[in-house]
């Protein structure tokens, strides 16, 4: 009984082998839309380092942000030449994405941030300037309804 539930088990392993696809392509693709990804980050990089280099040196974040997508590409084109299946390596890779993500984002939120306090500055400023007419204009009516009694 027990020999026939393994023979059954191993036909039906053996048909679902047949029947499963081939991923390699689906992987090739997935490669090359990520070094195009980090191909156009590299150029972001590239770009602060000839337009604004003192900017960048002076942000450890920008220091650090362009070692990680340096490192990550470094990665990836490992994967594609040296054809290892090395989990752990593509496991970091993945983080090492994953937290350049996150720092976008953080970069996004300084940056709302920034504006927002810009604006809410020189809305106090208009508020201020608001303040001083009214004023005038009252010290003005008063004048002149006390010219008007006279």
């Amino acid at each position: 009984m027990l020999q026939e539930v393994l023979n059954v088990t191993i036909v039906k392993m053996k048909k679902a082998e047949k029947t499963k696809p081939n991923f390699e392509l689906a992987h090739l693709i997935l490669t090359v839309i990520i070094l195009t990804i980090l191909s156009l980050f590299i150029i972001e990089i590239l770009t602060k380092l000839i337009f604004t280099p003192r900017i960048f040196i002076k942000r450890k974040f920008e220091i650090l942000e362009a070692i990680v997508i340096i490192v990550s590409f470094g990665f990836d084109l490992t994967l594609i030449i040296g054809k290892d299946d090395i989990l752990s390596i593509i496991g970091l890779a993945t983080l090492i994405r994953l937290w350049r993500v996150g720092l976008i984002l953080e970069e996004i939120t300084a940056r709302k941030h920034a504006e927002a306090q810009k604006e809410i500055h020189n809305l106090k400023l208009l508020k201020n300037e608001m303040h001083k007419q009214l004023t005038d204009l009252k010290q003005k009516l008063n004048q002149h309804s006390e010219e008007a009694l006279i």
